[in-house]
């Protein structure tokens, strides 16, 4: 949608416009929340309901799961699973298909036929519209009523229309619609080729410098490069991006400023720092942290004293570490800093109204945590980032989206509540908004329908590419083949991959494929979806490398000598010094002349000095 809305804007600009009607581009489940709007303001629905949204939905599932009564190992993931199966139910289900048919088919099939019997009876109690079932409502209402008479609609990016999307466009198209879907391009003469590499990290490293390269020769194209597995690798591409495409600003480690490319995935909001400092310090009123946790929540620059306060305050994990503590309570922390500390009024206040409060609404919960968080200080009182201020101003939008759970769950406990905004705030993706940028890296999803100056596709060996088959657990397999269910069949996934392929390849200049010799102690080919023309684009050395080669040679000095100590200087340590001298002198002489102890490892039960002193009170 970002990329359409564009090159909308760069083709108005070329035609010499100052000023034009901002494009109305959406990504599909908002488009159907914004004809589900228009409906309701045109008296489609014989009553207006509410949508039901993600946090509604997965609390409602979990409800109904956990009427069985069955203990299960991860009652978040069976939610999550059946959830699915759900919505793939709905997307190639025939008309007037009810979930309750999978009642006998065994173990699995049945449990979501009893799963969707329940949560379908709650979304109807309250009045509300499952999302999943969203598009069969609007065809309903449209047949009824056309509210969508006299609009131009354009379908753009996608490889193919599940059933149930169909079923919605031709809906639209006889309600009077004008609905184009522009076949993918064909016929272009576009440059193909591949190339193979010995490790996946080479791989990345070449697909990046070959779209800098790009870049600087023409730099008015655009190079994008498309990762298989891009969720899988985030991490990665995201550090070699960094290196490649920006080393002055890792150099001077500016890892917050604007970066010259843009990557279509996101992190969850929940593992932004300033979110997992939030989430920590609330938790400490329920829980113990592991002492790891709670050492970096006091080290956090994003409490009362920010980043100036941190060293000050890292003495106290050397002190839990030399007292064995492995976890940490909310008490101990509170004793440990001290009321001469200014984080220390903000934490005995959030101990006082949060460790035993009374069950309430979301909305109570919501503004009780927000102001907890605030009398610790948090966000931080350093000069926040543009980066940390658009997190800031997303976790305090996720935490307005929780408040409407209370739809479904007028009153829970803290531990309940805490559990649910974290899951919320896992559920919602965050990206910091940044200029448009010439380099682009995709998912392959993502690069459907696009137009490329030139493209990389990395991770095509015939192992990832097409995808393997995975079909829904709980929907019945029969089912599944039968309806034609594309991640259920091997032959529908190489179709789809096959015909995603080709549109990748046709809507580009110039498309390279990689692929790497091995992986896993095992040989690798190119997938036969990409077996073109092997051209060799080997690697250069990454900044990092070229540092290192180009590093001075380092000069020796040897001094075996300390300095000669004062005559009467008596020196603690016993018969460890001299076992220490004798295994090596610079370790004796650095642990017990200079200080430089080892950084304290706690253990499991008492350490050395404790069951020193509980040996001396019985002999005593």
């Amino acid at each position: 949608a970002r990329f359409l809305a564009d090159r909308h804007d760069e083709a108005q600009a070329r035609a010499g416009r100052g000023l034009w009607p901002t494009a109305r581009v959406l990504p599909w489940n908002a488009w159907l929340e914004s004809l589900w709007l228009d409906g309701l303001a045109a008296g489609a629905f014989a009553e207006p309901k509410a949508l039901l949204n993600a946090t509604q939905a997965a609390r409602l599932w979990e409800r109904a799961i956990a009427a069985d009564d069955v203990q299960l190992l991860d009652p978040g993931g069976a939610a999550d699973r059946v959830a699915s199966a759900w919505w793939t139910f709905h997307a190639y289900a025939r008309p007037q298909e009810a979930i309750a048919q999978f009642s006998g088919a065994g173990d699995d099939g049945a449990a979501l036929a009893r799963w969707g019997r329940r949560y379908a009876r709650a979304v109807a109690d309250l009045g509300c519209v499952d999302r999943a079932q969203l598009p069969d409502v609007l065809t309903a209402a449209l047949q009824r009523h056309p509210f969508v008479d006299g609009r131009s609609v354009l379908l753009a990016g996608f490889v193919e229309f599940t059933p149930q999307q169909a079923r919605l466009v031709e809906a639209i198209r006889a309600a009077g619609a004008v609905v184009h879907s522009p076949a993918a391009p064909s016929g272009r003469d576009t440059l193909l080729s591949r190339s193979q590499y010995r490790t996946a990290n080479d791989e990345l490293v070449a697909a990046l410098q070959w779209a800098r390269d790009r870049i600087e020769a023409d730099p008015g194209a655009r190079a994008s490069i498309v990762v298989s597995d891009l969720s899988a690798r985030f991490d990665a591409v995201v550090q070699l991006a960094d290196e490649i495409l920006r080393p002055q600003a890792v150099a001077a480690a500016d890892l917050d400023g604007p970066r010259p490319y843009n990557v279509s995935l996101a992190p969850p909001l929940s593992q932004h720092p300033l979110a997992v400092a939030a989430f920590d310090l609330l938790e400490l009123t329920q829980r113990r942290l592991p002492l790891a946790r709670a050492a970096a929540l006091l080290r956090s620059a994003y409490l009362v004293g920010g980043a100036a306060s941190a060293g000050r305050r890292a003495r106290y994990e050397r002190e839990w570490r030399e007292r064995n503590v492995t976890d940490v309570s909310l008490n101990a922390l509170i004793q440990a800093i001290g009321d001469d500390d200014a984080l220390y009024a903000g934490l005995v206040s959030m101990s006082r109204e949060l460790r035993n409060p009374s069950p309430r609404s979301p909305q109570a919960w919501a503004d009780m945590l927000v102001d907890a968080l605030r009398q610790c200080g948090w966000p931080g009182g350093d000069v926040q980032s543009s980066a940390v201020y658009q997190a800031h101003v997303a976790l305090s939008r996720a935490i307005g989206e929780w408040r409407s759970l209370a739809l479904v769950e007028p009153r829970m406990d803290l531990r309940a509540a805490l559990a649910s905004l974290r899951a919320h705030c896992a559920r919602t993706v965050f990206q910091p908004e940044s200029t448009p940028a010439q380099i682009e890296i995709l998912g392959l999803l993502e690069a459907a329908g696009l137009e490329f100056d030139g493209l990389w596709l990395a991770g095509m060996d015939a192992d990832a590419w097409p995808q393997h088959a995975t079909p829904e657990a709980f929907l019945p397999a029969s089912w599944q083949r039968s309806r034609g269910v594309v991640h259920a069949l091997a032959d529908r996934s190489l179709e789809r991959a096959a015909r995603l392929t080709a549109q990748l390849a046709n809507s580009a200049q110039q498309a390279i494929a990689s692929h790497v010799s091995a992986a896993d102690g095992s040989a690798r080919g190119v997938s036969p979806l990409c077996d073109w023309p092997l051209e060799p684009r080997p690697p250069r050395p990454t900044p990092t490398m070229q540092a290192i080669a180009a590093a001075p040679t380092l000069d020796a000095v040897v001094d075996a000598n300390l300095p000669a100590l004062d005559r009467g200087t008596q020196i603690r340590g016993g018969v460890r010094i001299i076992e220490m001298q004798s295994d090596c002198p610079f370790r004796a002489a650095a642990a017990w002349r200079i200080g430089a102890d080892a950084w304290p490892r706690p253990g499991i039960g008492l350490t050395a000095m404790e069951r020193g002193n509980l040996v001396h009170v019985p002999m005593a």
